[in-house]
């Protein structure tokens, strides 16, 4: 092994050095002096008083890459910033005695197919390794934290979570300036972008997290965190309370069924996705016909739409709002232009921002911008005009009064044994035997 150093006679923590290895030349930064420790690459500031990281090696470097244990008498135990941002590298060994790999490390390293990391790293950064084309990692029993969009934009298609991992982005719950992040702003989506991801799996033996058929969740079963890109459709097990923020985003599930335990749904968590249909705070029940389970009571607890939640869903052609939604944030269902109805079950229209239901914006005589949606609104009967006075409500193009909200149709003195079927409202076969509302024919109807 050749080596040239290039450097000062003596050294103190954070200066950046210079080694040649096997006629490669490595950017090292010190540490500790007193420790003999580095980190590959430097960090540099720049005249706005930013920092940004300074390459480990040149960046056209192309083909395989070991990155060295030791440099001059320093031992490597860290990957540094951007260290290989956008370089031409397909493959890179990190070596044993490295913890961690900062942010963007590899950023955008377009030939980078293999990665090879050691037991004893606990941390891997901020879009480590966003934008490159691996489609298969094997990550460290070691492994305790994974930054935001680690994985974005990568071509894995499964992944294995193992039984350390404790932190996923910060859903930690807590930011860059060492506040508490509240719950409607969590984002744990380190694959945001993975189109060919079908599966993540998790360790048994993990304390933090789960998955239930390839999707990720908490270990309480109470939090979605993360749904493949890839995978098909799902049902969302009962339990869940709390979609973050991103967790379907653009997922090619045409169909879902959510759970009636569901009390959140976060910012873009169905954005840009296939979705065809969505029934919101309407739990149908299992046992009933096909046509019975429209009439289901809905969940009891209330439920947030967050912002932007289905965004730009351009398949979305029917939404179900339930009685319980108790808010709609700001262009929750903004963008989905093939939008034909809205089923609103609420007797009171929510608060919500004029361009929830923005399918374009046209401008008025003035030249002003106002929101036009052109579906049909639907409404129990007697709530049309409190839909019409409402913000945000009142740019459908059309509000009805429907019937089939209620299903109540008709009212009969008696229901007769050859008059039937009926079923109650749980979807369950029955003759009625006293008075009640009953599903008959696909509609309610009231027996006296």
């Amino acid at each position: 092994m050749a080596s040239i150093y290039c450097g000062l006679a003596s050294a103190s923590d954070g200066d950046v050095r210079k080694q040649t290895v096997d006629g490669l030349e490595w950017t090292y930064t010190i540490i500790s002096e007193v420790n003999k420790t580095c980190y590959v690459g430097g960090v540099e500031v720049d005249s706005w008083g930013d920092t940004n990281g300074i390459p480990a090696i040149d960046e056209n470097t192309t083909g395989a890459i070991l990155i060295p244990s030791i440099l001059d008498d320093y031992t490597v135990i860290a990957v540094g910033e951007e260290a290989f941002r956008e370089n031409k590298i397909s493959s890179v060994v990190v070596p044993s005695g490295i913890t961690r790999i900062d942010e963007k490390a590899f950023f955008g390293c377009e030939e980078l197919t293999s990665v090879t990391l050691p037991e004893g790293l606990t941390f891997i950064g901020e879009e480590v390794f966003a934008q490159c084309p691996i489609s298969t990692i094997v990550l460290p029993q070691s492994l305790v934290r994974i930054g935001e969009q680690a994985f974005e934009q990568t071509k894995l298609t499964t992944i294995f979570l193992p039984k350390n991992v404790a932190f996923l982005g910060n859903e930690d719950r807590i930011d860059e300036y060492g506040d508490l992040i509240e719950e409607d702003d969590l984002y744990a989506n380190i694959f945001n972008g993975c189109e060919l991801l079908a599966e993540v799996k998790v360790d048994e033996a993990n304390e933090t997290y789960a998955d239930v058929d390839g999707i990720l969740v908490t270990k309480d079963m109470k939090t979605l965190l993360y749904f493949p890109a890839a995978k098909a459709d799902t049902v969302i097990p009962e339990g869940i309370e709390v979609i973050l923020d991103g967790c379907f985003e653009d997922s090619k599930l045409t169909s879902i069924s959510l759970p009636s335990t569901l009390t959140f749904i976060g910012e873009y968590a169905f954005a840009y996705s296939a979705l065809a249909s969505v029934t919101i705070g309407v739990q149908p029940s299992s046992a009933a016909p096909s046509y019975a389970k429209r009439y289901a009571p809905s969940s009891q607890q209330s439920i947030i739409i967050g912002e932007s939640a289905f965004m730009n869903c351009s398949d979305l052609k029917t939404v179900v709002l339930g009685e319980k939604i108790s808010e709609i944030q700001r262009s929750a269902f903004s963008g989905c232009n093939s939008l034909t109805d809205v089923y609103a079950y609420s007797t009171t229209p929510q608060t919500i921002d004029q361009g929830t239901f923005a399918m374009r914006y046209e401008a008025d005589e003035n030249g002003e911008q106002y929101p036009v949606c052109t579906a049909t609104l639907h409404v129990q009967p007697g709530c049309k005009a409190s839909y019409e006075a409402a913000d945000g409500w009142n740019i459908f193009k059309e509000i009805l009064e429907d019937d089939q909200i209620t299903g109540i149709s008709t009212a009969l003195a008696t229901a007769k044994d050859d008059d039937g079927p009926y079923y109650d409202l749980m979807g369950h076969k029955v003759m009625p035997k006293k008075q009640g509302i009953y599903v008959k024919n696909g509609k309610k109807i009231v027996v006296k």
